[in-house]
């Protein structure tokens, strides 16, 4: 299997995860705790103004453990408090984790995009992005109405559940298809240090 057919794989899992509770956080708390959209709503505001600045720790944290690794490492974190969202006590809980969950998440995002350019061909990096755009947005907004069939019937955990899942399958395919992938930069740290 290709390069960019391993990574398509993996971000097709991870994605069809994250649709099942991410798009529609804001019912989720409704139901789960009787908070409306307009208190959740700010909430998740925020969590998006974190991605910004998690972003910008996303290269340090790179060279410090190697790409591969920093990926895997905000990825498999990131499911724990994901995990630990539903299980929470109460909303400001819930809240944190998924904050954390978030910030977590889309740490990892910059990253991957770095290692996909890194490791396909210049040619091929047009097709790359664009796929990866595109197997985001797909299996994402598939996996929206399984999501909310299952809070709408009161399984108001089992999304995180499978979401849990999908992103373990997702994280161990993406350790065992790229842990031997050592970029160029990778390697102008190490003489560096």
């Amino acid at each position: 299997m290709g390069v960019l057919k391993k990574y398509t794989l993996t971000g097709f899992i991870i994605a069809f995860g994250a649709g099942l509770f991410v798009p529609i956080m804001t019912k989720w708390f409704d139901y789960a705790y009787g908070i409306p959209d307009v208190v959740s709503g700010p909430v998740l505001g925020v969590s998006n103004i974190l991605i910004g600045v998690t972003t910008l720790a996303a290269p340090l944290l790179a060279r410090r453990l190697g790409i591969i690794k920093a990926i895997v490492t905000t990825q498999a974190f990131s499911t724990i408090f994901m995990l630990a969202t539903p299980l929470a006590s109460n909303f400001y809980i819930a809240s944190g984790a998924y904050t954390v969950r978030t910030f977590l998440m889309n740490m990892a995002m910059p990253l991957e995009q770095s290692m996909l350019m890194g490791i396909v061909a210049k040619d091929e990096r047009g097709a790359a992005s664009g796929i990866s755009s595109a197997l985001w947005r797909l299996p994402n907004a598939a996996s929206t109405g399984i999501g909310g069939w299952l809070m709408a019937i009161g399984l108001l955990a089992m999304p995180f559940y499978l979401a849990t899942a999908l992103y373990a399958v997702s994280i161990l395919l993406f350790w065992t298809f790229f842990r031997r992938i050592r970029l160029p930069e990778e390697t102008v740290y190490e003489s560096g240090s």
